[in-house]
């Protein structure tokens, strides 16, 4: 019962955190009266070109690359049926796990004695 309390206790201030977000989060410093905030314009022109220059970069640096040298480094050059076939064995094996466990769960719980009875 001690543990039902203080799971109870932890859920609802979990939620009161929640539903009270200026108890939660810091407050924002003010801005000072004669600075202007930054152009939403200009920041995005900034970004654009910080964008373009670093498509650039990364255009020049595939253009140089040999396609063997690609393909090992992006880790191309096929295996996508090996893949499928670890992942579909992966799936069986977490289903097959999921069901021994929740089959001995059923066994342990029936062993149990009950009071009354």
């Amino acid at each position: 019962m001690t543990v039902q309390r203080w799971v109870a206790a932890a859920v609802t201030a979990a939620i009161v955190g929640g539903a009270l977000p200026t108890v939660a989060r810091a407050e924002e410093p003010a801005q000072p009266a004669g600075e202007r905030g930054v152009s939403l314009r200009a920041s995005i022109e900034r970004a654009a070109a910080r964008a373009a220059a670093n498509q650039a970069k990364a255009d020049a640096a595939t253009a140089r690359q040999p396609r063997v040298a690609m393909m090992q480094t992006a880790g191309g050059g096929g295996g996508g049926h090996v893949m499928m076939v670890v992942t579909l064995l992966s799936t069986v094996a977490g289903l097959a796990t999921t069901y021994y466990v929740i089959k001995q769960m059923q066994k342990t719980t029936s062993e149990i004695p009950q009071p009354g009875k």
